[in-house]
């Protein structure tokens, strides 16, 4: 894959074939394939005895005019065309090195290779690389050997000197080396000025370091960081000391900031324990002042800023606003109501209280509310308990003996009684007028409304007759 058109003949070799032979090797290091390949060795030399060679950018963008030129020169079917030597070769090599017009560019591409369009698509379409006519000689023609057609004695013949066979085939092969190695070495060495080190620095003060050096600042992209501050360069490219052209570009990243996390829900939750989840979440809390709620019970969080589920950074600080409960309401009067009154009032809303009954004595019909604590018109928060005193039917029965008629029959009456008066003859003054007993006895527990009966006093005289 790598002969010569004069070695596939079975002609004399000449320093002009062992640079063809690496114009090959720098054709296939700057387009990854050999200009020529086929089934068989055979189909190959025919090749490159025949075909003209692709030019190596329309395989490769970036090949060089300078490049391309040298490649081609090398590969000139005619011997005669090609570089003559080793050291004119590397002297093209060393001018596309500094960028500066090759020879082989005038020699190859002809002058308008230098220039850009259809102008120099012309100069170019009358170079080597369109179609080779044949010679008149049918030289081409000319079947391909078996074998190279070396001389007898090549090899084997260890007794003769530098001129001898065997070192007329070494030393171009060194020579095809030593040039492939700097031709390597050339290309593959970067070429260019060092780019400054910017990772580490504020934003514009990277856009002033890279200007200053003589390069331009490209894309400039942000990426969230948990090692660097919003606004500090995190990576480069080309990266600190890459070779680079003056004025080619310099792409950026910056740190936006540590990643944003997603804040979590304590909207009623118990303080204490919201509190604990967003510290463990990384955040830091702020109480605002409480508010009443008459949905959230005291002591749960009612809301939080921010919201649950926005995402903010790590140590951001989240506020909470804490119920202190209900609002308080007035306590409405139940006193005079029954008991199944006076607890859908209570337990109505807006109020919502907790209702305690009491059943006590009284001389108020049975299931009457008679008193409530707190009083009416006082002030109470929904969920306050509310205590209520119910007649229970019964009441009892007043100690009235020793007053008169009409005060003991007031007293029963106030207690829930009927009263039956019955006179009892005495001869004792003193008890003339005055009630003697009562039945049922006092302190008797009596149902309301029933009747007591009082024995009033009645003084006889001597015969017997009531006095008067």
């Amino acid at each position: 894959q790598y002969l010569s058109p004069e070695q596939a003949q079975g002609m004399d070799v000449s320093a002009p074939s062992d640079l063809y032979s690496l114009g090959v090797v720098m054709f296939e290091m700057a387009t990854g394939r050999v200009p020529f390949d086929g089934d068989s060795p055979v189909n190959v030399a025919l090749k490159h005895v025949k075909d003209e060679v692709v030019r190596p950018s329309a395989l490769n963008a970036q090949v060089t005019p300078q490049l391309e030129s040298i490649i081609l020169h090398a590969m000139e079917k005619d011997p005669a065309r090609r570089y003559h030597s080793a050291d004119e070769m590397l002297a093209d090599l060393d001018r596309a090195r500094e960028g500066s017009q090759t020879q082989a560019m005038t020699k190859v591409l002809g002058a308008a290779a230098l220039g850009a369009g259809a102008g120099a698509a012309a100069a170019a379409s009358r170079t080597s690389v369109q179609p080779l006519v044949p010679t008149p000689n049918r030289a081409y023609e000319t079947p391909i050997p078996p074998e190279p057609a070396w001389p007898e004695s090549g090899w084997e013949d260890d007794d003769q000197g530098v001129g001898g066979s065997k070192w007329r085939w070494i030393l171009p092969v060194l020579v095809v080396l030593a040039l492939a190695g700097a031709a390597a070495w050339f290309f593959l060495t970067p070429q260019g000025d060092p780019v400054p080190d910017v990772v580490g620095m504020k934003l514009q003060e990277a856009r002033t370091a890279i200007t200053d050096d003589g390069f331009t600042i490209g894309e400039v992209t942000q990426q969230p960081s948990s090692d660097e501050p919003k606004g500090i360069v995190i990576d480069q490219d080309p990266g600190a000391g890459d070779k680079a052209d003056k004025g080619s570009k310099v792409d950026l990243v910056v740190s936006s900031g540590p990643e944003p996390v997603a804040v979590p829900d304590v909207v009623n939750v118990q303080r204490a324990k919201a509190i604990n989840t967003l510290e463990d979440a990384g955040f830091k809390v702020r109480e605002g002042q409480r508010e009443t709620s008459a949905d959230v019970k005291p002591g749960f969080v009612i809301r939080q800023s921010p919201a649950a589920g926005d995402e903010v950074a790590p140590g951001s600080t989240i506020t909470i606003v804490v119920s202190s409960g209900p609002e308080d309401q007035t306590v409405p009067s139940v006193v005079d109501m029954t008991e199944s009154e006076a607890r859908r009032t209570l337990e109505a809303d807006p109020f919502n209280y907790v209702v305690e009954v009491e059943t006590v004595d009284s001389p108020s019909a049975k299931g009457t509310v008679i008193s409530q604590s707190p009083a009416a018109n006082a002030k109470a928060a929904p969920g306050d308990t509310i205590t209520i005193q119910v007649a229970s039917g019964r009441n009892a029965v007043p100690d009235v003996g020793g007053d008169d008629q009409d005060t003991a029959t007031k007293s029963l009456q106030d207690s829930g009684f009927s009263v039956d008066v019955v006179e009892d003859p005495t001869d004792d003054p003193s008890q003339d007028g005055l009630v003697i007993s009562i039945d049922p006895s006092a302190g008797t527990s009596a149902t309301v409304g029933s009747t007591v009966t009082i024995h009033v006093g009645s003084l006889q005289s001597d015969a017997g007759a009531p006095i008067a």
